[in-house]
């Protein structure tokens, strides 16, 4: 738990929004992680995939760490794009998994305004844990990633 508090800077200023359903076995830790260290948590309501809802409520209430799984994140970059990701504009930490990354959007979005993103790639199986290996992902990988795959850890 330490580690992916310290890792994704979890605290009391955090704003963690979950794009998976809140029965899914992940919630725990990010739920648990972010109350303990004095954040809130965000949880999109299941069936909810009215993208661009989703970014004006990410927007409403400033998240700034969102796990979601590569290729929903990349529909709501889609939805965000129309604004220049001015809905996203509080995401410093991205945490993305179970997905192949795909799209320029995602580096579109990494690149737009004056914000700073950490962009984590994980895996994990659910059998086992939510993360068994993440790799901190740089924009040079992210401007190559159609001749070379991401790394997952």
């Amino acid at each position: 738990m330490n580690l992916y508090i310290y890792t994704l800077k979890i605290d009391e200023d955090t704003v963690f929004f979950a794009m998976h359903s809140f029965a899914f076995d992940t919630m725990f830790k990010n739920t648990y992680a972010t109350l303990c260290m004095g954040g809130r948590v965000m949880i999109n309501y299941d069936n909810e995939y009215d993208f661009s809802r989703i970014c004006g409520y990410i927007e409403r209430n400033k998240c700034t760490h969102i796990k979601s799984n590569a290729s929903v994140f990349n529909a709501l970059l889609d939805a965000s794009k129309e604004d220049g990701y001015r809905s996203l504009r509080s995401v410093r930490y991205l945490f993305l998994g179970g997905d192949k990354f795909v799209g320029e959007n995602l580096l579109d979005f990494i690149n737009s305004g004056d914000k700073q993103i950490q962009l984590f790639n994980g895996y994990g199986p659910t059998e086992a844990t939510d993360i068994s290996s993440c790799h901190i992902v740089s924009k040079e990988e992210l401007a190559s990633m159609q001749e070379n795959p991401v790394p997952i850890g």
